[in-house]
């Protein structure tokens, strides 16, 4: 079931959120309310790093090889310097 809500947001503000979402095919009011919903459920989790949904997706997606950064560093120098 909606509710209407009524909400005080600076006008510049309500002017971008305006054109953001028209750029993702959303009313205004869909965007408030996902986000809303988003804060609402991630405060009754014990989550220590706030992660995007996006980043949340790509999360595992990537593996990688257990290097050090000095590792890393040395084997991306050597290749661009000397090709090998």
């Amino acid at each position: 079931m909606s509710k209407k809500l009524t909400l005080s947001i600076d006008e510049a503000i309500i002017e971008r959120a305006k054109k953001y979402a028209k750029k993702k095919k959303k009313s205004l009011s869909k965007l408030i309310e996902e986000y809303l919903k988003y804060v609402s459920e991630r405060e009754n989790e014990n989550i220590e790093l706030e992660l995007t949904p996006t980043v949340r997706k790509l999360l595992g997606s990537v593996k990688m090889k257990k290097e050090s950064i000095e590792d890393a560093k040395f084997k991306y120098l050597k290749e661009k310097y000397l090709g090998r």
